[in-house]
């Protein structure tokens, strides 16, 4: 399986770093591997539900950061992860991780700017889907 690079760096000792070669939202031939498809329009239907559950996974990650309820903050985390994961959206997923495994200990200030990076990737990975579809 590849190893996507990675887009964010997260940790209890800095902020949130982009690098400059971002890879794409959603990594197709991954997705590709795990759902056994290979037609492009498939895949991108696939990836396209994901964008329409996360929402409802990502609200109580968000509700957690406003509450600072690091259990409900760290099991949204994992949630989320699992479906982006699913969908070979790697780069939200590695956020995603990121928080989940921040969320016992990081200020809540650093973990509140992971919550906005989960927001931007998955405007970017939206933006994705439309701009393929």
């Amino acid at each position: 399986m590849p190893t996507p690079a990675p887009m964010l760096r997260h940790g209890k000792a800095g902020p949130l770093t982009e690098h400059v070669d971002d890879p794409e939202p959603v990594d197709l031939a991954l997705l590709a591997e795990i759902i056994g498809e290979q037609e492009r329009a498939e895949l991108l239907e696939t990836a396209g539900l994901l964008v329409e559950e996360l929402p409802d996974l990502l609200a109580p990650l968000h509700a957690a950061v406003a509450a600072q309820d690091r259990q409900a903050l760290a099991d949204a985390a994992h949630a989320a992860k699992s479906a982006a994961s699913s969908a070979a959206a790697m780069p939200l997923a590695q956020v995603l991780d990121g928080i989940e495994s921040d969320a016992a200990g990081a200020e809540w200030a650093s973990l509140g700017m992971q919550a906005e990076a989960v927001r931007r990737e998955f405007e970017r990975l939206a933006a994705y889907l439309r701009a393929c579809g």
